[in-house]
């Protein structure tokens, strides 16, 4: 039977004689004969590597009228408004004497609940129940032995709730549907007198 022409095989093309394999086909070649090695990039490729990566690094764009837009390259340090900020502004605030009548100094947190500071701090503790002192947060004050002083306290915020401290209240610290329904501070006072929490009588 007579073979058809076009399904039969193609010769395979063979270089000819005098004529080396070309440029481009030595490369491939090479990755065919050792297969998992990738090739090494060349110095234009890692310098092209590097640059991206720099690039990449490097902090994007400020927002316009940002306060810290002409500070994007400086690490750490305060971004501070020109005008000055009003603590607590519009609160009702209480004005006390605190006399420390200890030998040695004490100090009171921002957000110490007043009405339990050290009992040898003598000062009119019931105008102090359910107050914090009226100063930035994570500052203090500093009570030295026999120095009196006048300080200016603020109700707590949000749920009012004063817990550990030195136990006189654990519980609600806030005023009532009321004015002066304070549940916890008749018996936050017995517990204080009883513990020798020094006070003053109220002028």
């Amino acid at each position: 039977m007579p073979t058809n022409p076009k399904k039969q095989a193609r010769p395979a093309k063979t270089a000819a004689p005098g004529k080396a394999t070309t440029a481009k086909a030595a490369p491939a070649k090479a990755a065919k004969a050792a297969p998992g090695k990738a090739a090494k990039a060349t110095p234009a490729k890692a310098t092209k590597a590097t640059k991206a990566k720099d690039e990449a690094s490097r902090p994007g764009p400020v927002a316009h009228g940002h306060p810290s837009e002409l500070a994007v390259h400086t690490i750490g340090g305060y971004v501070l408004r020109d005008e000055p900020l009003q603590l607590n502004e519009g609160r009702p605030t209480v004005t006390i004497e605190v006399a420390n009548t200890g030998d040695r100094p004490i100090q009171v947190g921002s957000h110490f609940h007043f009405f339990e500071a050290n009992r040898l701090l003598r000062f009119e503790r019931s105008k102090a129940f359910g107050m914090r002192l009226n100063i930035p947060a994570t500052t203090a004050l500093r009570f030295e032995p026999g120095d009196s002083r006048t300080v200016e306290l603020v109700p707590f915020g949000g749920r009012q709730r004063v817990y550990g401290f030195n136990g006189l209240v654990d519980g609600w610290s806030g005023e009532g549907p009321r004015p002066g329904y304070q549940p916890r501070r008749v018996e936050a006072e017995r517990l204080a007198e009883f513990r020798g929490f020094l006070t003053r009588k109220e002028s």
